[in-house]
Formats: structure tokens, C-alpha cells, sequence
């Protein structure tokens, strides 16, 4: 019987590990949203302040590969 026990155990620990796993994923990706949109607004706000399109085309370049958009 103690053999059952330890299998149960086991089956608790890991599907207490497999729930962090999950939600560690859900937060990098949440994460990698959160600054996406932080270089866009920051972009746009540059953009407003520029006001000549060949600035404003660089920075949209410079920021998107910046961020691996």
C-alpha cells in the first residue's frame, strides 16, 4: 500500500507543477504584450511629436525590430 500512496503523491506534486508551468507560459505571454505595447505607444507618441514621415517610417522600423514584432 505504500507504494499506492507515493503514486498519489506523485500525481499531486506533478499536477501541481504542470498548473505553475501553464501559468508561467500565460504570463510571458502577457508579458511580451505588455511591452509590445508600451514601444507602440511610445512610438506614436514620438511619431505626434516628429511630424516628418521619414522619421516617423524609421522609428517604426527601429522600434518593431526592437521588439521582434
Amino acid at each position: 500500500m505504500v507504494e499506492m500512496e507515493e503514486v498519489k503523491e506523485l500525481k499531486e506534486v506533478l499536477e501541481r507543477v504542470d498548473g505553475k508551468l501553464i501559468t508561467a507560459g500565460k504570463m510571458y505571454g502577457a508579458m511580451n504584450y505588455a511591452v509590445w505595447l508600451v514601444v507602440m505607444v511610445g512610438y506614436y507618441i514620438l511619431a505626434e511629436a516628429v511630424r516628418y514621415e521619414p522619421v516617423k517610417s524609421a522609428l517604426y522600423w527601429a522600434l518593431g525590430a526592437e521588439t521582434g514584432a
